[in-house]
C-alpha cells in the first residue's frame, strides 16, 4: 500500500514539475517574441525617411495638405504666384516617383514654419 502511495506521490511530482518546465518556456518564448516585436517598432521609429503617409501621420496632417504645401511652393518658386517664398521649404526627395522626408529637417520645418506664422491656403492659386 505503501508503494503504490510512494508511486502516486512521485507521478504526480513528475507531472507537476513537467507543467512548471513548460510554463517556463512558453514564458520565455513569449518574452523572446515580445523582445523582436520591440525591436522592430523601435526600427521604424528611428527611420530617418518617412513616407508620405509617415509624414502625414507625424506632422498631424493630410496626405493632401502635404501635396499642396509642395504644389504652393512650387508655384511660388515657379514665378506663377505674385507672393515671393522666403525662408525654409517643406523638405523632401524624391525617390522612383515617390516623396521622402527627413524626419529631423521635417522638424525643423515645423518649428520654423510655426515660428513665422506660415499660411498655406487656396488664395495663393486665385492670385
Amino acid at each position: 500500500m505503501r508503494t503504490n502511495r510512494n508511486i502516486g506521490i512521485i507521478a504526480a511530482s513528475l507531472i507537476l514539475g513537467g507543467c512548471i518546465v513548460t510554463a517556463a518556456l512558453i514564458n520565455q518564448n513569449e518574452t523572446v517574441q515580445e523582445k523582436r516585436t520591440a525591436q522592430v517598432q523601435t526600427d521604424s521609429s528611428s527611420a530617418q525617411l518617412l513616407t508620405m503617409e509617415e509624414a502625414a501621420a507625424y506632422l498631424g496632417i493630410t496626405e493632401g495638405d502635404i501635396r499642396r504645401i509642395i504644389s504652393i511652393e512650387s508655384s511660388m518658386m515657379q514665378g506663377s504666384s505674385d507672393i515671393v517664398l522666403e525662408g525654409m521649404m517643406l523638405p523632401y526627395i524624391w525617390i522612383k516617383d515617390r516623396h521622402y522626408f527627413h524626419k529631423e529637417s521635417l522638424q525643423k520645418w515645423l518649428m520654423y514654419a510655426s515660428q513665422t506664422r506660415r499660411t498655406y491656403d487656396d488664395s495663393y492659386f486665385n492670385q
